[in-house]
């Protein structure tokens, strides 16, 4: 059985949903060369906004299944790319045995210096072709990530990803 939602949660609830319309609204109506730069404004002005209570316990089961949906395709020389990372949780699992991890995001986590493996590195979204070399991720994966990009992006997002696959690599999009 669910609990119902207290009046206190609906209110921050429609409040999250209205600022993300007026967000998503303003990513609409901007020209693509705008875009570039206020996709990393919308979402450091959402987190600045609003209040995003994390479950942990729902957090860890995600990545848990996340793990599953990606061990068939890595292995321990395996490079693995993630877009829009977030928290990088599923990253940061993976770097404790792949020899490279790559987080990509608009906003960068909040992860001490000095506590991911070395194997993890944070790219900011709009560093990925510059920092991401050709032809250099074995699997690349993206959580609900695609949905959030104006729709004439999204065929720059998956050149992109596309020029960052090694052969044989692949990109799971969820």
């Amino acid at each position: 059985m669910t609990a119902t939602p207290s009046d206190e949660e609906l209110i921050r609830l429609r409040r999250h949903f209205e600022i993300e319309r007026e967000l998503a609204n303003r990513l609409r109506t901007a020209s693509r060369q705008r875009r570039r730069s206020l996709y990393v404004e919308v979402y450091e002005e959402l987190f600045r906004r609003v209040e995003i209570p994390g479950n942990a316990q729902a957090q860890q089961a995600q990545v848990a299944l996340l793990l599953q949906l990606v061990e068939p395709f890595v292995d321990d020389r395996s490079t693995f790319l993630e877009i829009g990372a977030g928290s990088c949780d599923l990253s940061l699992a993976l770097a404790e045995r792949l020899p490279r991890v790559l987080a990509v995001d608009a906003v960068e986590p909040g992860i001490e210096p000095g506590s991911a493996p070395e194997s993890f590195s944070f790219v900011p979204s709009a560093r990925l072709r510059e920092t991401v070399p050709a032809a250099s991720v074995d699997v690349a994966l993206s959580c609900h990530f695609v949905e959030h990009l104006h729709p004439h992006d999204l065929s720059g997002h998956l050149g992109e990803v596309w020029d960052s696959l090694a052969e044989g690599g692949c990109y799971i999009v969820v």
